[in-house]
């Protein structure tokens, strides 16, 4: 009340010389009820609907002063979420020192902005870098190779900074670069290329990607570096339960409890939750042609959901000698394949060789024992020398069920009684 009285005997003894503007010029109304009624009236309309920013102390509104629902800084948490828009980097040299680049972030969406910062780093230690919503780094050293610290509150991870005894050999970038709440469409994903490791033949390699995680809606999970699942052993990045044997595996994605930026995977026979674990999501499967032996060709990913990484098996063998006696019916290869339920095309070819023959040399594809209508093809000899016979083709498969299929390259001597001799054969089933 005090406040508005002032207020009000200030405009009575205020000329006002443009509308919106409060300002004290002379002398020039008489105090009188009617003057003070106008008074007031005028403060009213001036704060309540044509205030200009000529009335307001630059640098004087806060975060505190603005409702939620129009207040700039939650409206950039809830639809950006936690990033590094430029910079704030850390490199590596031929010392301990090394300058934080110069850049801009949002946590908890208040805008951060930091010039470049230097830093002396311990010796023969992983520093792992933060920035916390006030702009302040902080740092974790541990030994060489430990596991990752957890990540101070109301914080996140810029980079993994690794020293000698007297210098800075590796940076690994863990920076969030693009908007972590940004949701491009449902369940979303890109990359996360599912392989076999190259030198263990019961790993996994899932490739760098995004992807957006179940028990997070909205929330982009991104790994710059591969995840490995190791199904000869149990936990987090391993089975979720029991021992690999003979069979199909499914790879789930869950997120990295110790960073906010980034995921994990966890192998099972369930393709629905691994054991043991919730909020994941399914990203890929393989098959295991024993309990030492994840199959070369049998991998891939679960595309149901979208996703740019391939569902693809390819296989084949040359260099054959395989005896296809008078009529004989054979199975050449049992590919095994996990379908999304999308489409899938089907490339397949063989070739033999008959001496003195007249036959036809026929090929097909069966799933799950019943013939691929269309698949059978076939190619002829002639009557005399060595015939060649490669029969070729490709079918598309589009009505295919989500699960484990069985993809069967069978060859026929038809109507002949002379045996033909296998040379190779290939097959490639590719989901669209």
């Amino acid at each position: 009340m005090r406040l508005l009285l002032v207020l009000c005997f200030s405009i009575m003894f205020t000329g006002i010389s443009q509308a919106g503007i409060i300002s004290y010029d002379q002398f020039t109304s008489a105090t009188t009820i009617g003057n003070l009624n106008t008074a007031v009236n005028r403060v009213y309309n001036e704060f309540n609907g044509s205030i200009t920013s000529e009335n307001i102390a630059n640098g004087t509104i806060t975060s505190s002063d603005i409702i939620a629902s129009s207040n700039p800084i939650v409206r950039d948490g809830e639809l950006i979420g936690d990033m590094v828009y430029t910079g704030l980097l850390p490199v590596t040299s031929t010392d301990l020192i090394s300058n934080i680049s110069a850049g801009t972030c949002y946590i908890n969406g208040n805008r951060i902005v930091k010039d470049a910062t230097a830093k002396t780093y311990t010796a023969s230690k992983d520093t792992w870098v933060f920035i916390d919503q006030n702009g302040a780094f902080s740092y974790s050293p541990v030994n060489n190779g430990a596991a990752q610290p957890d990540t101070p509150t109301n914080s996140i991870l810029l980079a993994k900074v690794v020293t000698d005894t007297d210098n800075i050999t590796s940076v690994t970038d863990y920076r969030q670069l693009t908007p972590s709440n940004l949701r491009i469409y449902q369940d979303y994903i890109q990359g996360c290329v599912l392989s076999r490791d190259a030198a263990t033949a019961t790993k996994i390699s899932i490739d760098v990607g995004e992807i957006e995680l179940g028990n997070t809606a909205g929330k982009v999970r991104r790994n710059i570096a591969p995840v490995y699942v190791d199904l000869s052993t149990t936990g987090r990045g391993a089975l979720d339960t029991g021992t690999l044997a003979a069979g199909y595996y499914y790879f789930h994605a869950i997120s990295d409890d110790a960073n906010s930026t980034n995921f994990e995977a966890i192998g099972s026979t369930s393709r629905t939750s691994p054991t043991g674990y919730s909020g994941t999501r399914l990203i890929g499967w393989c098959y295991a042609n024993s309990a030492s032996v994840i199959s070369v060709d049998a991998i891939g990913s679960y595309r149901a959901k979208g996703g740019d990484a391939p569902n693809l098996y390819a296989s084949g063998q040359s260099g054959l000698s395989v005896a296809l006696g008078t009529r004989k019916h054979i199975s050449l290869h049992t590919a095994k394949f996990y379908s999304s339920g999308r489409p899938v095309k089907i490339d397949y070819q063989a070739n033999g060789t008959i001496t003195n023959g007249t036959a036809d040399l026929t090929l097909e594809v069966s799933k799950d024992t019943s013939q691929i209508t269309g698949s059978l093809i076939a190619d002829s000899g002639s009557s005399t020398g060595t015939v060649y016979a490669n029969p070729s083709g490709h079918i598309i498969l589009r009505d295919i069920s989500v699960g484990e299929h069985n993809i069967d390259l069978v060859v026929t001597d038809l109507d002949d009684a002379d045996a033909w001799t296998i040379k190779g054969w290939s097959l490639m089933i590719e989901e669209l």
